[in-house]
């Protein structure tokens, strides 16, 4: 695996989306990643994601909930709607998760990798692992 957009061609796309303009921008981030090199580095991989996602939706996934794109719309009472939420839970966690299933390394040490998989602030798990 060399490129970041094969991650989202392994396996089947989420069974379920968050709105509607979900899969559009899923597709449209496949697109866009196809010749980006897959990163060594699960941060870098996600610091991507997030560049990527705030590039196309106009917000920081952190801080978006529902964001309508005008170019995702076709019609219909949601069409057009990107759930952030859905991004957060299991867009990118999916991605993640099938980034590290292709690759050999270890990331229980990786900030990025405890917040997108586990929820959790990093500093806590730091704090918590210091405790034991």
């Amino acid at each position: 695996m060399k490129y970041i957009g094969e991650l989202f061609h392994i396996g089947q796309k989420p069974h379920q989306w968050g709105l509607r303009g979900d899969e559009p921008l899923w597709n449209e981030l496949a697109e866009k990643f196809a010749d980006t090199p897959l990163p060594t580095k699960l941060s870098d991989f996600v610091i991507s994601l997030e560049t990527e996602f705030e590039a196309s939706v106009g917000c920081a996934l952190e801080d978006c909930t529902n964001v309508g794109i005008e170019r995702f719309s076709f019609g219909g009472m949601s069409s057009g709607m990107v759930c952030g939420q859905f991004w957060r839970e299991r867009g990118f966690p999916g991605l993640i998760h099938k980034f590290m299933l292709t690759s050999n390394k270890e990331y229980l040490e990786d900030e990025r990798f405890f917040r997108w998989v586990f929820n959790v602030d990093w500093p806590l798990i730091n704090h918590k692992r210091e405790e034991t």
